[in-house]
């Protein structure tokens, strides 16, 4: 994905930031340009890690949900909030195959 073409704003986390907590109001998905992200349960369990060229956080926007776990930078993080509109004409425009 190349995130300059798609008008998107770049933001940096340090190490142990959150990103976003349970029951956060999902205004974004973000995609990892570099770096490393830790998922967690509510109860604190490591789910997943989302790495370069990933995208995480997408079914809050496109449900319109709160968010259902936390994401914490698991190292120095550059990240590309995708709007919920942007998500769902890149969605709507995808190849399915």
């Amino acid at each position: 994905m190349q995130v300059s073409k798609i008008g998107l704003n770049q933001l940096k986390f340090n190490k142990g930031n959150k990103i976003y907590t349970k029951g956060d109001k999902a205004h974004f998905a973000y995609y990892v340009h570099t770096g490393k992200v830790n998922i967690y349960s509510p109860g604190g369990l490591l789910l997943g890690q989302i790495g370069e060229g990933e995208i995480f956080g997408e079914r809050g926007p496109s449900l319109d949900e709160s968010r259902s776990v936390t994401a914490e930078a698991s190292t120095n993080c550059i990240l590309y909030p995708i709007s919920e509109k942007t998500l769902k004409e890149k969605i709507k425009t995808a190849d399915p195959v």
